[in-house]
Formats: C-alpha cells, structure tokens, sequence
C-alpha cells in the first residue's frame, strides 16, 4: 500500500487537471450544487454518491483555508479542490485496501494471505490506477467493493451477525447502485452468503429501501427525475448502438466486443479462467468436517460468481475500465485458492513426490499470473509517464510562448461551445464561464462547425483568423473518441464526427517535430481542407474495397452527395497497411500513389477529365497520410479514381538500420472528395415598420437590463419561453431587444436573434394579456438594439413571458439585453369651457357666399 500510495502521489495531481476532460470539474461543482441547496446534477452514473461525498470535502476545506463566499472560493480554485480530492481518494483506497486484508487474516489466521489480497490491487492495469483514483464513480466503486467483501469476510468467520451484515451490505450496495449502475452485479455477494428464504428476502427488501434513500435527491424533484429518464434511455440507445455497430446480429455484436475488451485484460481474465479450473478441487463440500475452511470455499465460490455475473453484465456495454471495478478483489480470491489448495493437500493421501508436483504445479500457474501481469508493466507506465510528461511540457510551452502558439483542445460534447458545456449540461454547471476565464488567454475550444474556436470569453473565432495571431496551432487531443483508424473510422465501429469539417480533426505524424520542443515529438493540427466533404467510399471490413467501374479495372466511381456541379480542392486516400510507413520513407510512398493512381471528373458533356492532384505533407484529414490538393477552377459531376496494380517497394533508414517496405498492390479501404462549400442564401430583408432604432447601451452587461449575464440563450424545444419577474407598477410602454457582436462579424449574434415572438404579461393572479407580436422581422446587425411599442395599457404585471419562435438561420435562440421603458403616462391637460352657451337655437347654421360671419352680442 506505501508503494501504491507513493506512486499515485507522484504521477497524479494539478497536472491531470490541466488537461481538460469533460468530466474534469463535474464532481466538483456538483458537489458545490449540493452545499448551496441547487438540484443535484443528473449524471447517467448517476453519480450521487460521488456528489455527495464531495460535498462534505468542499465544505470541510473551506472551513479551515476559505475565505469570502464558498461559491467564489471554489470557483477560484477549482484546480486545487480536485486534487485534495483526489488525494483523499487515494487515501481512502489504501485505507479500504487495509480492512480487506485485515478481514481476510481474520478469516485465514496468515498473514501471508492477508498480503496477497492486499496486493490484488495491482493486478489493475497500471494505466488505470491514477485514473481510478481521482475522485471519480470508478474509484468509489474500488472502495465500495473493498469494503463489501471485507465485511463478508467477517461475516462469513461470525464476526458480525446476521441482522448487522444485512444493513451494511444493503447500505453499501445502495450506495454503490448511487455510484455507477455496473455495481449491480455485487449484490450477488451478500445474496449468496445470506442463509436461508427468510434472510434473503429481509436483504432484499432492506436493499430496496436503502436504494429509494439514496435516490431520494432524484425521484423527489419531478424535473430532475425527468431528465434522469431521459439520460435513462440515451444510455440504453447507445449501449444498443455500441452492440450492433459492426455485426448484424446483436448476440454475435455482445460476444464479439466483450471477448474484445476483456482480452485489452489479459491478467483479469486469465486470472477468472485459473478460478474455474481450480474449482473442482476446491469446492465447499470437501471441508465439511471443518467449519471454518467450508466458509472460505464458500466465499469462495460467491466472489468468483459474482464476477462472472459482473463480466455478463458489463457485456451489454463492455468498457475495460468497468472490469478494473471487479479486478481489485481478485487477490482475494487467489488468496483464498492458496490456502484451500494448501488444507486440500494435507488431506490427500499422496506421496511425497506427489505433493511437491502438485504444490510446484500450483506454484507455476500463479507465478505465469504474475507473469502476465507484469509483462506490459514497462509499456503501461510508459503511456502513463507520456501523457503526464506531454500535459507538463504542454503547459510549460503555452506558458513561455503565450505571443507565438495556441492551444486548441477538442472535447466531444452535444454542445458546441466550452471545453466545459458538458459538466454544464449533466451537473448543474452555473460556473462555465468563471472557469473559462481563468483559462489562459490562448487556450481554445475546438467548434464543431469545423471553422471556428470558441474563446475563453466564448467569443468564436475562425481558424483563417487565429492563425494570423499565432504561429503555430497546437491540437490536444483528451478524449477517446478523436482517436481514429488508419481508414478514418471512429472506435468501435461509430463514426466520430464526419470529415466535412474545414478543418479536419488529425494528428501530425509521430517524427514530426516542433520548433521550441527540444527535439521531442509533438502532435498537432496540420490540416486545413477548404471544403466539404461531396462523396466518399468505406470498407468497414477494411479488406479493400471492390472496383465498381462497368468497363474499367481496378476503377472506383464516387458519385457527390446533394446538387452539383462540384469544384473539388481535395482528396484522401486511406490504404490498409500504410500506417507502417516510416516518416522517412513517406515522401516516396507519396510519389508511388501519384503515379499509380489517377483522379478523373465528368463534366457537363459527359466527358471524363483528368484532375491535376499535388501530394501536401501539411494536409491531413482524419489520420490520413495521404491527402491530395486539387489543382484547377473547373467544376464536375461525378469522378472516378483509377489505380494501377503494380508492385512497389519503399526503403529508407530508420535509425540504426535499413528499413524495406514492399507490397503487391495498394489496399485502397477508404476514398474522400472535397470540394468547395455552395454559397449561402442571402438575408430576406423585410420592412422595418414595426419598430424602431434606439441608441446603442454601449455597455452589456446593462445594470437596467433583464438579462444580467452577457447573453440569455436557449437550444429549444421551440417555441421557447423566456420568462421573468419584475416589480409590479407602472404600464409598460415599450420594451427594447439588443443584439451583440459576438463571432466574426457578429454573426454568431445576428444568426441567433429571434425574429418572430410574442410578449405576454402576467398578473399577480396568473392572468395573462398579449402586449405584442412580431413577426418575421428583419435580420439583425451586430450591436443593434430596437424598441418596441406597446400600445395596450395594463398595470400590476408582475411576470413577463417572451415566446420565442425558431431563428430562420441557426438552432439557438440568443438574446443579449432586454429592457423596459415603465415611466408613467404625462397627465392630460384640462381644457377650459364656457359658462354660457353663446348660440341659444340647437346650432347655428348659414347658407350662401362664404366666407361667413357669426356675429353674438355679449
């Protein structure tokens, strides 16, 4: 444990935080949510436990080193509150870690076993121990886990009761469903080791009511029980979507992944299948004469149940990291093995030949374990190690070079803004914008509109205008899901994010270097397609894909999705054995592809023609070595790539030696045409009748206006309803909408103003009147406000609901300011009248030449 420990707390710390993971501060900030009274953060986790114990973290540091409001405290230093979490949660690891081992001594009577149990937390793959040991619903599980089978241990030796081990063991699997739902399968433990119709039942009902205190903060708040259906059955969807992706039979699609991702496990899955095999000769029944050696087969025998069940449970949506969970408590079960394989061979009337065979067989098995272990212990801590040393020098070089680079991270979100949005949708997250302004000022956010990135002010800006401000562009890639394929496919079958994206998502050849990096290797972003993605072909199978051409060999037709003409500006070829290729030899391999391969477009005539195609080393799209420029202004219907079959060979020195590469013909497995994007339609612009301009508030954040953050903006359902309280008072006689400048040329503004909406008001009874309606009015200028009349005379509104029509240009609705023009209406002026009638007849009446004289005597 003093090694685990001392490990953990070298290579983990402020550094991991400093790459931005989507889920970085989530915990954090619910926990936050907790302490301040707000609606707990609706994970599909659901992460409750999680949030909670964080809760208590925060406030107990808070009180002994915080200063002002505790929402501005850990806001500031939301860095500093992940690690002392995550050093608690070490701790406590380590602390679990010790209970179990201490259980299994006073179950065994050794301390040797004791010590193998307790070192049964590294058979977890090393990569994992610092991920599973920061605070997340992974390493509460560890713990959970630990502390379950401990306590069955105890039970199981009679040191606890019956009624005692039914509450812990149902409070500690409550907590553990709060956790992460992959914890059900531990509910197995404690319901194979209770005895009896009657006990199993009293668990199960006690469980059932630990589990509704522990959903409480949920089910009892309506909407956060709606969302939490709806992250519910998103997870379903995508586990469906994950088994079928690739097979077309969903039994096959579970077998195949989940024997997959257990083999990415070889120790955990060698160490179940050595469980099964020793089994038979160790089985409850053959230590019936010996109470407490029974008790320990059948412990035995629930753990290794309980993670079968855990392994054909995670296979519905099998992850490598949900099996760690299980991993940790198989020292017991090695443990445990030993010791009954040890009492079994005293029993066994063997020679003494006999029993060194069988103990020296033993002996061998487990040590082939440890074997397996630790063969990939050196490639492990090495992925460990780079990615710490990458996030430090990453920083160190952003930090020393803030004039001449730009960081651009890449988190994948439904949300297209911060690195942040995530944590902001699931957790309640109100600090998106604090945070990101604690950011440095040349850290980005990559926009998935493939133009842009969104700054720490969440201004956008286009990736043609950043690069006049810096440089270089430096691409972080955090997240699995941005790891492709040498054919540009996703992970597991699910295409990441298309490549019709300008700028395409990559990473630069691994020999590349970086001016500044000292000579170490570097990934960045060097791809800069000026298009759309038009037509493409994929083999999934990544076999080669078949000629399609009617009347020529080896001959592909790639037929442009959508109207054409097109004038393409590139193509990329994907080929099924060049990520081999050296960077040394990757300029030959590139002339070899010109000239074996040739690039034809139909025009209007039907006429094929020959495309000019240019190899550029800067270009990549989508992990692809091998993207073309396409030289010329003329525009096509339709193209087709025609290869030659001919053998080429490669060679170039790799470091110390000679390096030959030789192929038969090009497996080509994926082809990608890019042409320039169509001209978008003009504004539709309308009269202006119905408002009119005001000044300009010059400042925002007005301290008058309705909206007091920089921006109010909704992604629908729409219509979508902005509502507000105000005092009651006076009528409203106008009201103003403002408009702000946000993007390159306010368009990220101007796109998300509303154009048609209606504004009602609302009385202290709930009544509600219309006060006005617009519809679609002009599109709006950056830095544009207009008032609005409002012609009916109402008083006492007390609430003002803004219904809110879709943009004609964008999926969002934006407004920046909203304000009211409540002063009274002038008094009206008394008009004098007469005491006397002058004309005594009912009127006065004269017919004739005009002009006419009335003439009264006084």
């Amino acid at each position: 444990m003093a090694v685990w420990l001392f490990y953990l707390f070298e290579i983990k710390g402020p550094q991991w935080i400093l790459m931005p993971q989507d889920l970085g501060y989530t915990y954090i900030f619910n926990g936050l949510n907790v302490l301040l009274g707000r609606e707990l953060g609706v994970l599909i986790h659901p992460a409750i436990t999680v949030s909670y114990v964080h809760a208590g973290i925060i406030y107990l540091f808070y009180l002994i080193s915080g200063t002002g409001e505790l929402q501005t405290h850990v806001v500031a230093n939301a860095e500093a509150y992940s690690v002392i979490v995550s050093h608690f949660t070490t701790l406590c690891i380590a602390g679990c870690t010790g209970v179990l081992a201490w259980s299994v001594y006073r179950l065994t009577g050794q301390i040797k076993y004791a010590f193998i149990s307790s070192m049964g937390i590294f058979l977890i793959p090393v990569f994992y121990w610092p991920l599973n040991a920061f605070g997340c619903p992974e390493s509460f599980l560890l713990m959970l886990i630990m502390l379950l089978t401990g306590l069955s241990c105890l039970y199981v030796n009679e040191r606890v009761s019956v009624t005692t081990f039914i509450i812990f063991s149902s409070l500690l699997g409550a907590l553990a469903i709060g956790t992460k739902f992959i914890s059900l399968p531990m509910l197995a433990l404690p319901f194979f080791l209770v005895r009896g119709l009657k006990a199993k039942v009293l668990f199960s009902v006690t469980f059932f009511l630990a589990v509704a205190i522990v959903f409480s903060p949920i089910y009892l708040e309506p909407l956060a029980f709606e969302v939490f259906k709806g992250n519910m059955k998103g997870l379903i969807g995508s586990a469906q979507l994950e088994r079928n992706a690739g097979a077309g039979n969903l039994s096959l699609a579970v077998i195949d992944q989940s024997f997959t991702a257990l083999t990415s496990y070889p120790l955990f899955l060698s160490v179940v299948i050595v469980q099964i095999l020793l089994l038979p000769f160790i089985r409850p029944r053959y230590f019936v004469k010996n109470f407490t050696l029974y008790n320990i087969a059948r412990i035995n025998v629930a753990l290794l149940g309980t993670i079968l069940i855990a392994i054909a449970f995670i296979a519905l949506r099998p992850k490598v990291h949900y099996y760690v969970t299980y991993g940790c408590i198989q020292g017991v079960t090695i443990a445990f093995s030993l010791f009954l394989l040890q009492r079994r061979s005293f029993n066994i009337d063997l020679d003494q030949w006999s029993k060194k065979l069988l103990s020296s067989t033993v002996i061998l098995v487990f040590s082939a374990l440890v074997v397996i272990g630790i063969l990939p212990f050196k490639k492990e801590l090495g992925r460990l190690n780079d990615q710490r040393v990458g996030a430090i020098r990453a920083n160190e070089l952003i930090s020393k070079e803030k004039g001449n680079y730009a960081l651009i991270t890449a988190i994948p979100s439904s949300h297209v803004t911060t690195a942040y949005e995530h944590a902001n949708q699931t957790s309640r997250f109100y600090y998106w914008h604090e945070i990101d302004m604690l950011m440095r000022p040349n850290w980005f956010n990559y926009n998935f509109d493939g133009v842009s990135v969104w700054d720490r002010s969440r201004q956008k800006i286009s990736f043609k205008e950043l690069s006049h401000h810096y440089s270089k562009i430096l691409f972080w890639m955090s997240r699995v899901q941005f790891s492709f394929n040498e054919d540009g496919t996703g992970l597991g079958g699910i295409l990441s994010p298309r490549a019709q994206f300008k700028i395409l998502v990559g990473h630069a050849k691994e020999h590349r270097t970086l001016e500044g990096m000292q000579g170490r290797e570097w990934r960045e972003i060097l791809a800069e397609l000026q298009g759309l993605e038009i037509a493409s072909l994929n083999d999934n199978k990544r076999q080669g894909l078949q000629p399609n051409c009617s009347d020529l060999d080896n001959c592909y037709t790639l037929l442009p999705l959508g109207r054409g003409p097109f004038q393409p500006t590139a193509i990329a070829l994907w080929f099924k054995y060049d990520k081999y290729v050296p960077f040394e030899a990757e300029k030959s391999r590139a002339s070899s592809i010109h000239k074996a391969w040739r690039l034809e477009g139909m025009d209007n005539k039907g006429s094929w023609n020959p495309l000019k195609i240019v190899w550029d080393p800067k270009l990549l799209a989508r992990d692809s070595q091998w993207v073309f420029k396409i030289d010329g202004d003329r525009k096509y219907r339709k193209f087709r790539l025609r290869g030659k079959a001919e053998k080429y060979c490669l060679m170039a020195q790799e470091g110390s030696r000679d390096w030959r590469y030789c192929r038969e013909k090009d497996h080509l497995i994926n082809v990608r045409i890019y042409a320039k994007p169509p001209k978008m339609p003009s504004f539709r612009i309308l009269p202006k009748a119905n408002y009119f301009y005001s000044k300009s508030l010059g400042n925002k954040n007005n301290p008058h206006s309705l909206i007091s953050k920089p921006f109010w903006e909704s992604t629908g359902p729409f219509p979508v309803l902005f509502t507000k309280k105000i005092s009651p008072g006076d009528y409203i006689k106008s009201y103003t909408l403002g408009c702000a400048a946000q993007g390159h040329n306010g368009l990220d503004s101007t796109t998300r103003m509303p154009v048609s909406w209606k504004l009602f008001g609302l009385d202290k009874n709930g009544d509600s009147v219309l006060l006005d309606t617009q519809k679609n009015i002009s599109p709006w200028q950056p830095s544009e406000n207009r008032t609005f009349l409002i012609n009916k005379r109402t008083s006492n509104i007390e609430k003002l609901v803004l219904m809110l029509e879709k943009p004609q240009l964008s999926a969002f609705a934006r407004i920046s300011s909203f304000l009211l023009d409540r002063s009274p209406p002038q008094k009206k002026q008394k008009i004098g009248t007469f005491s006397n009638n002058l004309i005594q007849t009912p009127f006065w009446e004269k017919a004739g030449r005009m002009p006419a004289a009335l003439i009264v005597k006084l």
